[in-house]
């Protein structure tokens, strides 16, 4: 049992950190580089 709950406590940390780490590079793109950013997804959702 204790196993479990500490296999658990990790994969939420890492899930956190995951998804930390998305929503600062989304700013930092969003911030530096928008335009260009904007362009390229509107391609790729063109092609798609």
């Amino acid at each position: 049992l204790v196993n479990n709950v500490e296999q658990c406590r990790q994969q939420k940390s890492v899930l956190y950190r995951l998804f930390f780490f998305t929503i600062t590079s989304v700013q930092f793109l969003l911030t530096h580089n928008p335009p260009f950013e904007y362009r390229d997804f509107g391609r790729r959702n063109g092609s798609l």
